[in-house]
């Protein structure tokens, strides 16, 4: 019975989010983009503001002429555009729909802290709403015109979720049981490498 009920509700779950995804876009609805910053991908912030324009084009197709004379003029060149070109792409973009808002998670993984900087001073002058999920940059804090709000995961939580995770896999259960100790060193070494996170 339970799994009839879980499959059911996955199925309607599933099809009501197709629906909505096959629906024609409101145009009063918000539109948000979003780029995640994993330090093993070595993005740069002209990276991350083309995948902002591509995602915002996937909800906003009628925006798509300024982009397709960006792209022929460095097709032509065989050359992609700059930061400040894209900037000023996603600048214009951004004007003409309304209720955009921006997320950035993870600004804290870029490889590089001057780029970081260089992303946050293109972000302030977009005309959307701004979120940025982050470890703390003390360097760029005051530069924050918003709420900061800090949230740290205790030790105790990540013990438990990590505790938790190793009984949820039956095979690294079982792998753990034989070795004694193997699976509090585990849950100890996550913490040390989470810091707080």
């Amino acid at each position: 019975m339970f799994w009839y009920l879980a499959y059911t509700l996955f199925d309607r779950s599933l099809s009501t989010f197709c629906e909505a995804a096959l629906r024609p876009p409101n145009p009063q609805s918000p539109i948000i983009i979003f780029a995640y910053c994993r330090y093993s991908d070595h993005v740069t912030p002209v990276e991350i503001l083309r995948g902002l324009i591509v995602q915002l084009l996937h909800q906003a197709p009628q925006d798509l002429p300024p982009v397709e004379r960006l792209r022929e003029t460095h097709r032509l060149q065989d050359t992609k555009p700059t930061l400040s070109e894209s900037s000023h792409l996603l600048k214009e973009l951004l004007e003409t729909v309304p209720n955009a808002g921006i997320i950035i998670d993870g600004l804290d993984e870029l490889e590089d802290r001057d780029d970081a900087g260089l992303l946050l001073d293109e972000l302030f002058t977009f005309p959307a709403r701004i979120m940025i999920c982050s470890r703390p940059m003390p360097l760029y804090q005051a530069e924050f015109l918003g709420t900061v709000l800090s949230i740290d995961a205790r030790n105790e939580d990540i013990v438990t979720f990590v505790q938790s995770g190793i009984k949820a896999n039956r095979g690294l259960s079982s792998l753990l049981k034989g070795t004694r100790g193997l699976d509090e060193e585990i849950v100890e070494k996550i913490c040390a490498k989470s810091q707080g996170m």
